[in-house]
């Protein structure tokens, strides 16, 4: 039997920051928490009065925030029609990922990033690119936290898995 070299390559671990709270606030259950569900979502529909938030927090020690760095989420499901985009807002208020209801949710700040609907994959893994200057807005403390709000003239529904699934949102270096 021949025996042939090995090559040894030495990789420096990427880190990558599991979310420590996702959840949704729903319009039309305003005084329903949604912390343990397996599903986040966000909605708008203007002709029926409705609007979903999605609400993350991610950890954000050994991640070099200077650089790029990737928002990562399983998509599940994405509908739209019309001119839809999904929004990045930085969330300003305090928030608790099992207590936060449409009634009690945190204040958003100006919009720091958008995608159009039609880009989203659904049933896959998404990655949101977020340059350092749009990071450091998004930044509270020693967590990111960022608001996805879905916006159209007519309707959009995109859903995401949670972290009490095996397909977790997580933060990671742009490559």
């Amino acid at each position: 039997m021949t025996k042939s070299p090995v090559t040894l390559i030495v990789v420096k671990p990427r880190p990558v920051q599991i979310a420590t709270a996702d959840t949704h606030v729903v319009s039309w259950t305003p005084t329903t928490n949604y912390g343990s569900s397996r599903e986040a979502l966000t909605v708008s529909s203007p002709r029926r009065g409705e609007e979903a938030l999605i609400y993350l927090r991610f950890p954000i020690g050994g991640l070099d925030i200077t650089k790029n760095i990737c928002i990562t989420m399983y998509v599940l499901t994405s509908t739209y029609s019309g001119v839809s985009t999904l929004r990045f807002h930085p969330i300003i208020d305090a928030w608790e990922e099992m207590y936060v209801t449409w009634n009690t949710k945190p204040r958003l700040g100006d919009l720091v990033g958008y995608v159009s609907a039609e880009k989203i994959p659904k049933e896959k893994w998404v990655s949101f690119v977020s340059p350092p200057e749009v990071t450091r807005r998004l930044i509270k403390r020693d967590s990111l936290e960022v608001c996805l709000r879905a916006l159209s003239e007519t309707y959009f529904a995109l859903s995401i898995l949670t972290r009490e699934t095996a397909y977790k949102p997580h933060l990671k270096p742009y490559t």
